[in-house]
């Protein structure tokens, strides 16, 4: 019979996005695998993305970093492991061209927190629909942070794309 602390460290969290784009798939699968552009909305607000690698095969791995913008910098209350950036890495585990990616998640600041991420696009009449399911998130508070996180992110997106 299972305990409760094995129960509670089964649990785990998920994020779930949707949002269409003013644009056609190729365009916003683009934004997810060319660095060029991903550099241009990856990230919480206050922060700016300065790398991105993309091994796009399924295996390959992918390197994402990240920095907080001068003024999140100029915050009293910004923690210290937030000051020096953050780095998201894994791999691909399945790829459809313009239709699906999905990959692992390992973030810098979470290193025991391995979660994995699915994107899937659809055309719709408005341009692209996009679903984000972020998986196997540990906790409430990762769940809340990444929830945070890809709001930022997909509004910088949808800004770019509607550009």
């Amino acid at each position: 019979m299972p305990t409760l602390e094995s129960a509670q460290a089964a649990q785990t969290f998920t994020v779930i996005k949707t949002r269409v784009f003013p644009a056609r798939r190729a365009r916003v699968y683009d934004a997810w695998t060319q660095p060029e552009m991903a550099t241009k909305w990856f990230g919480p607000a206050d922060m700016y993305c300065t790398l991105a690698e993309f091994d796009l095969r399924v295996g390959g791995s992918y390197r994402l970093e990240a920095m907080p913008t001068s003024e999140a910098l100029t915050n009293p209350d910004l923690p210290e492991a937030r000051r020096r950036g953050a780095v998201v890495t894994g791999r691909y585990i399945d790829i459809v061209p313009h239709e699906l990616l999905q990959f692992t998640w390992e973030p810098s600041w979470n290193p025991s927190e391995h979660s994995t991420v699915t994107v899937t696009l659809r055309d719709v009449d408005e341009g692209t629909e996009m679903t984000l399911k972020h998986e196997n998130l540990r906790t409430e508070a990762s769940r809340q942070g990444h929830n945070k996180g890809w709001d930022d992110g997909l509004d910088k997106m949808q800004a770019m794309l509607s550009k």
